[in-house]
Protein backbone atom coordinates (compact mmCIF):
# COMPACT_ATOMS: atom_id res chain seq x y z
CA UNK A 1 0.00 0.00 0.00
CA UNK A 2 1.57 3.40 -0.98
CA UNK A 3 1.92 6.35 1.23
CA UNK A 4 -0.95 8.29 -0.49
CA UNK A 5 -3.13 5.64 -0.25
CA UNK A 6 -2.74 5.36 3.51
CA UNK A 7 -2.44 8.85 4.43
CA UNK A 8 -6.28 8.67 2.30
CA UNK A 9 -7.54 5.99 4.25
CA UNK A 10 -5.71 7.76 7.65
CA UNK A 11 -7.72 10.69 6.54
CA UNK A 12 -11.30 9.13 5.65
CA UNK A 13 -11.75 6.93 8.98
CA UNK A 14 -10.89 10.28 10.94
CA UNK A 15 -14.25 11.79 9.14
CA UNK A 16 -16.38 8.72 9.70
CA UNK A 17 -15.05 8.95 13.43
CA UNK A 18 -15.90 12.74 13.21
CA UNK A 19 -18.88 11.86 11.95
CA UNK A 20 -20.27 9.47 13.98
CA UNK A 21 -19.33 11.35 17.19
CA UNK A 22 -21.53 14.52 16.04
CA UNK A 23 -24.38 12.46 14.94
CA UNK A 24 -24.24 11.22 18.56
CA UNK A 25 -24.27 14.12 20.23
CA UNK A 26 -27.30 15.61 17.60
CA UNK A 27 -29.52 12.26 18.43
CA UNK A 28 -28.98 13.08 22.39
CA UNK A 29 -29.50 16.90 21.76
CA UNK A 30 -32.84 16.45 19.58
CA UNK A 31 -33.94 13.79 21.78
CA UNK A 32 -33.84 16.46 24.74
CA UNK A 33 -35.18 19.04 22.47
CA UNK A 34 -38.31 17.02 21.73
CA UNK A 35 -38.92 16.10 25.19
CA UNK A 36 -38.94 19.68 26.57
CA UNK A 37 -41.37 20.77 23.70
CA UNK A 38 -43.70 17.85 24.84
CA UNK A 39 -43.62 18.74 28.25
CA UNK A 40 -44.43 22.36 26.71
CA UNK A 41 -47.17 21.33 24.26
CA UNK A 42 -48.94 19.11 26.84
CA UNK A 43 -49.37 22.23 29.12
CA UNK A 44 -50.22 24.36 26.01
CA UNK A 45 -52.80 22.28 24.77
CA UNK A 46 -53.77 22.33 28.50
CA UNK A 47 -54.55 25.92 29.20
CA UNK A 48 -54.37 27.89 25.99
CA UNK A 49 -55.45 25.67 22.60
CA UNK A 50 -58.85 25.37 24.59
CA UNK A 51 -59.65 29.06 24.94
CA UNK A 52 -58.14 29.53 21.19
CA UNK A 53 -60.29 27.14 19.45
CA UNK A 54 -63.92 28.20 21.22
CA UNK A 55 -62.15 31.82 19.99
CA UNK A 56 -61.89 31.06 16.33
CA UNK A 57 -65.11 28.69 16.31
CA UNK A 58 -66.99 32.23 17.16
CA UNK A 59 -64.48 34.28 14.98
CA UNK A 60 -65.75 31.84 11.70
CA UNK A 61 -69.76 32.43 13.17
CA UNK A 62 -69.53 36.01 13.35
CA UNK A 63 -67.62 35.73 9.82
CA UNK A 64 -70.67 33.31 7.82
CA UNK A 65 -73.11 35.79 9.71
CA UNK A 66 -71.77 38.88 7.89
CA UNK A 67 -71.40 37.16 4.69
CA UNK A 68 -75.11 36.48 4.99
CA UNK A 69 -76.31 39.89 5.60
CA UNK A 70 -74.06 41.26 3.05
CA UNK A 71 -75.59 38.52 0.26
CA UNK A 72 -79.42 39.58 1.64
CA UNK A 73 -78.29 43.00 0.91
CA UNK A 74 -77.26 42.88 -2.39
CA UNK A 75 -79.91 40.39 -3.42
CA UNK A 76 -82.57 42.82 -2.73
CA UNK A 77 -81.89 44.86 -5.68
CA UNK A 78 -79.39 43.06 -8.33
CA UNK A 79 -78.42 39.17 -8.62
CA UNK A 80 -74.78 38.60 -7.59
CA UNK A 81 -72.08 38.43 -9.76
CA UNK A 82 -71.37 34.86 -11.03
CA UNK A 83 -67.85 34.05 -11.27
CA UNK A 84 -66.80 33.79 -14.97
CA UNK A 85 -63.70 30.97 -13.76
CA UNK A 86 -64.47 27.29 -13.39
CA UNK A 87 -61.39 25.65 -11.63
CA UNK A 88 -60.44 22.05 -13.62
CA UNK A 89 -61.07 18.87 -12.17
CA UNK A 90 -57.86 18.51 -10.80
CA UNK A 91 -57.06 22.24 -9.79
CA UNK A 92 -55.24 22.59 -6.49
CA UNK A 93 -55.21 25.67 -4.83
CA UNK A 94 -51.96 27.62 -4.12
CA UNK A 95 -52.26 26.96 -0.47
CA UNK A 96 -52.69 23.04 -0.43
CA UNK A 97 -49.64 23.14 -3.14
CA UNK A 98 -47.29 24.92 -0.60
CA UNK A 99 -49.05 22.61 2.88
CA UNK A 100 -47.75 19.26 0.46
CA UNK A 101 -44.64 20.55 -0.50
CA UNK A 102 -43.05 22.44 2.31
CA UNK A 103 -45.22 21.26 5.33
CA UNK A 104 -46.41 18.01 5.33
CA UNK A 105 -43.44 16.09 4.57
CA UNK A 106 -42.04 17.39 8.05
CA UNK A 107 -44.68 16.35 9.95
CA UNK A 108 -44.06 12.73 8.33
CA UNK A 109 -41.04 11.52 11.09
CA UNK A 110 -39.37 9.23 8.02
CA UNK A 111 -38.49 13.15 6.91
CA UNK A 112 -35.48 12.91 9.08
CA UNK A 113 -34.84 9.36 8.85
CA UNK A 114 -31.60 8.53 7.30
CA UNK A 115 -31.57 5.68 3.98
CA UNK A 116 -30.71 2.23 5.37
CA UNK A 117 -26.90 1.71 5.64
CA UNK A 118 -24.71 -0.05 2.60
CA UNK A 119 -25.19 -3.89 3.06
CA UNK A 120 -22.24 -5.12 5.14
CA UNK A 121 -20.24 -8.19 5.65
CA UNK A 122 -21.66 -9.74 9.67
CA UNK A 123 -19.18 -10.60 12.08
CA UNK A 124 -20.45 -10.93 15.21
CA UNK A 125 -18.61 -8.34 17.91
CA UNK A 126 -17.21 -11.47 19.90
CA UNK A 127 -15.87 -13.13 17.13
CA UNK A 128 -12.08 -13.19 16.71
CA UNK A 129 -10.68 -11.76 13.73
CA UNK A 130 -8.68 -15.05 12.88
CA UNK A 131 -12.55 -16.90 12.81
CA UNK A 132 -13.90 -13.84 11.12
CA UNK A 133 -10.53 -14.33 8.52
CA UNK A 134 -11.49 -17.87 7.62
CA UNK A 135 -15.12 -17.46 7.76
CA UNK A 136 -15.05 -14.37 4.83
CA UNK A 137 -12.26 -15.99 2.79
CA UNK A 138 -14.43 -19.48 2.96
CA UNK A 139 -17.66 -17.51 1.78
CA UNK A 140 -15.82 -15.50 -0.77
CA UNK A 141 -14.37 -18.81 -2.22
CA UNK A 142 -17.71 -20.87 -2.01
CA UNK A 143 -18.69 -17.23 -4.46
CA UNK A 144 -15.45 -16.64 -6.72
CA UNK A 145 -14.55 -20.45 -7.63
CA UNK A 146 -13.41 -21.09 -10.59
CA UNK A 147 -14.42 -24.32 -10.92
CA UNK A 148 -18.09 -22.89 -10.92
CA UNK A 149 -17.37 -20.95 -13.79
CA UNK A 150 -19.93 -21.15 -16.90
CA UNK A 151 -17.76 -20.27 -19.32
CA UNK A 152 -14.00 -19.80 -20.02
CA UNK A 153 -14.12 -15.90 -19.42
CA UNK A 154 -15.45 -16.59 -16.46
CA UNK A 155 -13.10 -18.96 -15.14
CA UNK A 156 -10.53 -16.56 -15.69
CA UNK A 157 -12.23 -13.50 -14.27
CA UNK A 158 -12.96 -15.89 -11.17
CA UNK A 159 -9.23 -16.59 -10.93
CA UNK A 160 -7.74 -13.06 -10.38
CA UNK A 161 -10.46 -12.45 -8.21
CA UNK A 162 -9.38 -15.36 -6.04
CA UNK A 163 -6.17 -14.08 -6.51
CA UNK A 164 -6.74 -10.86 -4.98
CA UNK A 165 -8.37 -13.03 -2.14
CA UNK A 166 -5.75 -15.03 -1.56
CA UNK A 167 -3.53 -12.00 -1.22
CA UNK A 168 -5.77 -10.72 1.39
CA UNK A 169 -6.33 -13.92 3.55
CA UNK A 170 -2.43 -14.53 3.85
CA UNK A 171 -1.84 -10.95 4.99
CA UNK A 172 -4.46 -11.49 7.26
CA UNK A 173 -6.35 -8.38 5.45
CA UNK A 174 -9.76 -8.71 7.35
CA UNK A 175 -11.14 -5.22 5.97
CA UNK A 176 -10.21 -6.08 2.18
CA UNK A 177 -11.85 -8.98 2.62
CA UNK A 178 -14.86 -7.46 4.22
CA UNK A 179 -14.59 -4.55 1.04
CA UNK A 180 -14.60 -7.71 -1.59
CA UNK A 181 -17.63 -9.29 0.87
CA UNK A 182 -19.79 -5.76 0.61
CA UNK A 183 -18.47 -5.22 -2.73
CA UNK A 184 -21.75 -5.30 -5.14
CA UNK A 185 -21.58 -5.57 -8.89
CA UNK A 186 -18.56 -7.50 -10.40
CA UNK A 187 -15.52 -6.98 -9.26
CA UNK A 188 -12.32 -5.18 -11.23
CA UNK A 189 -9.30 -7.59 -10.34
CA UNK A 190 -7.20 -4.78 -11.61
CA UNK A 191 -8.00 -2.54 -8.55
CA UNK A 192 -5.95 -2.77 -5.92
CA UNK A 193 -7.67 -3.96 -2.71
CA UNK A 194 -6.69 -0.70 -0.47
CA UNK A 195 -7.97 1.24 -3.35
CA UNK A 196 -11.72 -0.91 -3.05
CA UNK A 197 -11.40 -0.62 1.08
CA UNK A 198 -11.16 3.26 0.40
CA UNK A 199 -13.76 3.63 -1.76
CA UNK A 200 -16.10 1.75 0.75
CA UNK A 201 -15.29 3.80 3.48
CA UNK A 202 -15.77 7.28 1.49
CA UNK A 203 -19.14 5.88 0.54
CA UNK A 204 -20.00 5.18 4.50
CA UNK A 205 -18.24 8.62 5.15
CA UNK A 206 -20.83 9.79 2.82
CA UNK A 207 -24.04 8.39 3.91
CA UNK A 208 -22.70 9.64 7.87
CA UNK A 209 -22.29 12.76 6.61
CA UNK A 210 -25.89 12.88 5.18
CA UNK A 211 -27.48 11.59 7.63
CA UNK A 212 -25.52 14.30 9.74
CA UNK A 213 -26.69 17.33 7.83
CA UNK A 214 -30.76 15.37 8.16
CA UNK A 215 -30.04 15.29 11.71
CA UNK A 216 -28.94 19.11 11.78
CA UNK A 217 -31.88 19.87 10.13
CA UNK A 218 -34.13 18.30 12.41
CA UNK A 219 -32.40 20.13 15.50
CA UNK A 220 -32.31 23.77 13.71
CA UNK A 221 -36.35 23.16 12.98
CA UNK A 222 -36.94 22.09 16.58
CA UNK A 223 -34.85 24.78 18.23
CA UNK A 224 -36.17 27.83 15.61
CA UNK A 225 -39.99 26.10 16.08
CA UNK A 226 -42.92 28.30 16.98
CA UNK A 227 -43.50 26.59 20.04
CA UNK A 228 -39.99 26.74 21.33
CA UNK A 229 -39.98 30.68 20.98
CA UNK A 230 -43.27 30.62 23.24
CA UNK A 231 -41.51 28.24 25.55
CA UNK A 232 -38.44 30.71 26.07
CA UNK A 233 -41.06 33.62 26.06
CA UNK A 234 -43.01 31.70 29.03
CA UNK A 235 -39.53 30.65 31.02
CA UNK A 236 -38.23 34.61 30.60
CA UNK A 237 -42.10 35.61 31.88
CA UNK A 238 -41.62 33.17 34.87
CA UNK A 239 -38.48 34.83 35.80
CA UNK A 240 -40.63 38.00 36.59
CA UNK A 241 -43.13 35.78 38.27
CA UNK A 242 -45.55 35.86 35.19
CA UNK A 243 -47.44 32.64 34.25
CA UNK A 244 -47.33 33.78 30.01
CA UNK A 245 -49.80 30.65 29.44
CA UNK A 246 -52.49 31.69 31.67
CA UNK A 247 -52.39 35.60 30.74
CA UNK A 248 -52.58 34.10 27.32
CA UNK A 249 -55.88 31.89 28.33
CA UNK A 250 -57.55 34.86 29.95
CA UNK A 251 -57.06 37.30 26.87
CA UNK A 252 -58.31 34.34 25.03
CA UNK A 253 -61.22 34.63 27.47
CA UNK A 254 -62.08 37.93 27.49
CA UNK A 255 -61.71 38.29 23.45
CA UNK A 256 -64.49 35.29 23.64
CA UNK A 257 -66.43 36.84 25.27
CA UNK A 258 -66.72 39.95 23.28
CA UNK A 259 -66.89 37.69 20.15
CA UNK A 260 -70.21 36.51 21.86
CA UNK A 261 -71.89 39.62 22.45
CA UNK A 262 -71.00 40.54 18.37
CA UNK A 263 -72.46 37.34 17.58
CA UNK A 264 -75.68 37.96 19.76
CA UNK A 265 -76.08 41.10 17.83
CA UNK A 266 -75.70 39.76 14.50
CA UNK A 267 -77.79 36.89 15.11
CA UNK A 268 -80.82 39.74 16.13
CA UNK A 269 -83.18 40.44 13.23
CA UNK A 270 -82.86 43.49 11.20
CA UNK A 271 -85.47 45.84 9.42
CA UNK A 272 -85.64 45.07 5.45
Amino acid sequence: MDDQIREKLLRVKNEIAHYERKIGTLESEIADLQRELDGFRQRYDRLVRPAMQRLEAVAEAIEELRKERHLRSHMQHARPLESQWTPPPDYVPVEVQFYRTWIEPKQNPAYFDPPPPPRMAHIPHNEQPKASLKKLYRSLARRYHPDLAPDEDERAYRNRVMALINDAYEEEDLDALMTLAEKEGRIIPDTPLAVLHLRKLETARDDLAWRHARLQGKYDDLLHSELMRLKIDTALAQSKGRDLLKEMAERLKEQYEDYMVRLDMLRRPTDD
